[in-house]
């Protein structure tokens, strides 16, 4: 049995390294690892360690660790490949690193195991057992998710890990010598399957097919949830969930989803398309279309989660027109330089953002629709990517207009988006040609210490 064991810790020490140096992704490498410790260190207290010479306590709280680092850290692993982007409660992970030592620290002291020869008994043991069974428990929950994936490997994995964890429940009350061994195996297993995580991660078959070609989901809802406006891809998503309803407009998109829409930023919305599973984060805005209580829409942005974009980049809305930005349906770049050429007055909207998380894209559609939700009789274009402007027929109307946007009567243009904002008149100056003046007003002026400068003296006022 000694030469078995010290095979196995061998196995397993190797299967740590290649996971910590060259296998795993960086998510996984650390619950990787700790798994195979756990198992080495369980495999060298119950069969290699002589310690007929050393108080018992010690060898008996080592084992405890041993054990709470297998399955916590077994459960770890599991959440970060089946789950990668929901993150475990913070009083879970403190449970999870703190209990174990809590229960070393009793057992070292002698509380709880009056006998270790009898510690199967004993107080601390059932403290360490519920520990232990509940989270290898949760790890069979976790991968229920997964068993009918499309993906061979993935099904290979999440059967035999249910399987093992069942072995080990039956060995550990029976044969409880033998249950190291399923956990070495168990913690090999891990290390195997944290080699590929891009398959764990792809959104399965009809989803990831759905996956290939998008990057956010935009809905534009009225007051009563009812659907105004939609991008293709949110077309191709309701399409997918509910291929029966022919897009239109005034359905009720939480019933079609099947889902209410959450109204805190972030949270996580899963989709069932097909055989998979497509999981995204919710954002949404409101926009003031009036002064009255149900003058608004919501857009509702929902953001793939660990697809093969890299970035949110969207596709044409529906009811694009020629020459306009697909992402805010307001005139392109071009298109707007084609029209400031032949102007005398323009107003450039600009803004920066004041969070690291705040994404051009899906910030920038939001103020397109509050331009055109407060300042629609204005033909907009977005100039640069945090930029908009638009032509005006005097230095009067500009003035106005500057106003306007700085303290708008219905909703403040850069509410609650985490971006700051400033506006800029431009008028053409004597024999300043189209071409120049167009190229003036398109330059980006907007200083990083202008806005550090500001958020000072609003943080003081």
């Amino acid at each position: 049995m000694q030469s078995l064991a010290l095979i196995t810790c061998v196995a397993l020490a190797v299967a740590g390294f290649s996971a910590l140096l060259r296998g795993s992704r960086e998510e996984l490498r650390l619950s990787a690892v700790t798994l195979c410790l756990g198992a080495i260190g369980w495999i060298a207290v119950t069969h290699l360690w002589d310690y007929s010479n050393l108080n018992q306590y010690v060898p008996l709280a080592l084992l405890f660790i041993s054990v709470s680092m297998v399955a916590a850290s077994g459960y770890v692993n599991v959440r970060k490949m089946v789950e990668v982007d929901s993150e475990i409660a913070p009083w879970h992970m403190l449970v999870i690193i703190f209990m174990p030592l809590v229960v070393a620290a009793f057992t070292l002291l002698g509380w709880g195991v009056p006998d270790p020869a009898e510690w199967r008994t004993s107080p601390t043991y059932i403290v360490q057992a519920i520990y232990v069974y509940g989270h290898l428990i949760l790890m069979i929950i976790v991968l229920t998710k997964r068993q009918r994936d499309p993906s061979m490997k993935i099904r290979i994995a999440v059967g035999a890990t249910q399987a093992l964890v069942a072995v080990g429940f039956f060995l550990e009350n029976s044969f409880y010598q033998y249950t190291p061994f399923v956990a070495a195996i168990l913690a090999l297993l891990a290390t195997w399957a944290s080699h590929w995580p891009e398959t764990w991660w792809q959104a399965p078959t009809d989803a990831d097919e759905l996956l290939d070609a998008i990057g956010v989901f935009i809905l534009v809802l009225d007051d009563q949830g009812r659907l105004r406006k939609w991008n293709a891809s949110a077309g191709k998503l309701i399409e997918a969930v509910a291929h029966r309803t022919p897009m239109q407009r005034g359905l009720y998109v939480e019933k079609i989803l099947g889902t209410p829409i959450p109204k805190r930023d972030g949270s996580v919305l899963e989709f069932s398309i097909g055989s998979g599973v497509l999981r995204t984060e919710c954002n949404t805005q409101e926009i003031r279309t009036g002064k009255g209580p149900n003058d608004y829409e919501t857009v509702v942005m929902l953001r793939p989660l660990k697809s093969r974009i890299d970035s949110a980049k969207f596709t044409a809305p529906s009811g694009e027109l020629p020459g306009y930005d697909p992402v805010t349906q307001t005139l392109s770049r071009k298109s707007m330089l084609e029209t400031i050429h032949d102007a005398d007055f323009t107003v450039r909207l600009e803004f920066r953002p004041t969070s690291t998380h705040v994404r051009p894209d899906e910030a920038m559609f939001v103020v397109a629709r509050r331009l055109e939700a407060s300042f629609g009789s204005y033909l907009w274009g977005r100039i640069d990517t945090w930029g908009f402007a638009t032509v005006v027929e005097s230095r009067e109307s500009a003035e106005h207009l500057a106003e306007m946007l700085t303290h708008s009567p219905v909703q403040a243009i850069d509410d609650e988006l985490n971006v700051y904002s400033k506006v800029y008149i431009d008028v053409r100056e004597a024999n300043e040609g189209g071409a120049d003046f167009a190229r003036r007003v398109a330059e980006p002026r907007l200083r990083e210490s202008e806005i550090s400068n500001q958020l000072e003296i609003e943080l003081e006022g």
